[in-house]
C-alpha cells in the first residue's frame, strides 16, 4: 500500500489527470441519465397519466339530427307582423223615440245632361285680313369680332457650348414653344434654326445671340431663361 501511494506521489500529474477524467465521466453519465428519464419517463412516476381523448363523440353528429321545433309551428311560415286593417266601427244604436237620418247620397244622378247654350257669334264666312309689315330701314347690329389669339412666345434656356464626335462647336439650347406647347433641345451652330423661327447668329461660352426677324436680336445668357415674344 505504501509503495502504491509512493508511486502515485511520484506520478502525481498522471494521477490527477485520471481523477479528473473519472469525475468528468461520472458527471456526463449523470446528465445523460437525467435527460433520458425526463424524455421517456419511468414506471415509478407518481403523476396520473392523461386521459385518452374521445375521438368518436356522439355530440359531433348533432347537426344530422332533426331540429327540435315545436309541434304546432311551421318553420316556413311568414313571421313578419303586419299592421291590422282599419275597420269602420258600426253605427251606434239610436235611442228609442228618435229616427235615424240617412246620409245624403253622393252618387251622381243618371239622366240626360243638356249641353250649354252657345251664345257666341257664328262665323260670317269671310277670310281673315292680312296686314303686311314693312321692314325697317335699320341695319342689324354687326357681329362682334373674335378675340385675337395671344402672341406666340418662345422661352429659351442657353445651356452652353457642346462638342460632339466632330470638332465643330454647337450651341446647346432648350426652347419651349407656346403655340405647339412642345419643349425641345437643339444642338445648332451658327445659322441654325430654333423651332423654325429663331436663328442662331453667334454664341460663346456665356451668351447666345438669336435673330428674331425684322432686324430684332435677343441675347440669352447661360443658365437664365429668356422669353421672346414674336409679333
Amino acid at each position: 500500500m505504501k509503495r502504491f501511494i509512493a508511486k502515485i506521489k511520484q506520478e502525481w500529474e498522471r494521477s490527477l489527470l485520471v481523477a479528473v477524467g473519472l469525475l468528468l465521466l461520472g458527471f456526463l453519465g449523470w446528465v445523460g441519465f437525467s435527460l433520458l428519464s425526463e424524455e421517456g419517463g419511468t414506471t415509478s412516476q407518481t403523476q396520473a397519466l392523461p386521459s385518452v381523448p374521445d375521438y368518436i363523440d356522439t355530440k359531433s353528429f348533432a347537426f344530422m339530427q332533426p331540429a327540435n321545433l315545436q309541434a304546432k309551428v311551421n318553420p316556413m311560415a311568414f313571421r313578419k307582423k303586419l299592421p291590422k286593417a282599419f275597420v269602420t266601427p258600426p253605427p251606434k244604436p239610436t235611442p228609442s223615440g228618435t229616427t235615424a237620418v240617412k246620409p245624403p247620397d253622393t252618387k251622381p244622378t243618371t239622366g240626360t245632361v243638356k249641353p250649354p247654350a252657345d251664345t257666341g257669334k257664328k262665323p260670317d264666312g269671310k277670310q281673315p285680313t292680312t296686314v303686311a309689315v314693312k321692314p325697317s330701314g335699320d341695319k342689324p347690329p354687326p357681329k362682334p369680332q373674335p378675340p385675337k389669339p395671344p402672341p406666340r412666345k418662345i422661352t429659351v434656356l442657353y445651356r452652353g457650348m457642346y462638342k460632339g464626335m466632330t470638332d465643330r462647336e454647337l450651341a446647346f439650347i432648350k426652347a419651349d414653344d407656346s403655340k405647339s406647347k412642345k419643349s425641345k433641345v437643339f444642338y445648332v451652330g451658327e445659322g441654325g434654326k430654333v423651332h423654325n423661327v429663331l436663328t442662331v447668329k453667334s454664341f460663346n461660352r456665356d451668351t447666345v445671340v438669336l435673330d428674331c426677324g425684322g432686324d430684332r436680336e435677343v441675347t440669352a445668357h447661360i443658365g437664365k431663361k429668356q422669353e421672346i415674344v414674336l409679333e
